[in-house]
């Protein structure tokens, strides 16, 4: 992947959810990740992402292994 730019942030969690549209869709799919991180007694994965022409990564922000990357299609 390209260079791009880098974000400091925190992972609540990673959920698959059946259709990626609507802000109530997105408050239920936020609400469930968080309720789950509260019962485990964990806390949010400190993480960086970083965005490129050519997709995203999230990088644990300590040891800096890779927790998810994705393509894109870049259209013009």
């Amino acid at each position: 992947m390209g260079e791009g730019v880098s974000f400091k942030a925190k992972l609540i969690g990673i959920l698959e959810v059946a259709d990626a549209r609507g802000d109530r869709m997105c408050q239920d799919a936020l609400s469930d990740l968080k309720m789950a991180i509260r019962a485990a007694g964990e806390h949010k994965q400190r993480i960086v992402i970083n965005i490129a022409l050519d997709g995203l990564r999230l990088r644990d922000e300590k040891t800096g292994v890779s927790c998810w990357a994705g393509t894109f299609k870049y259209h013009r």
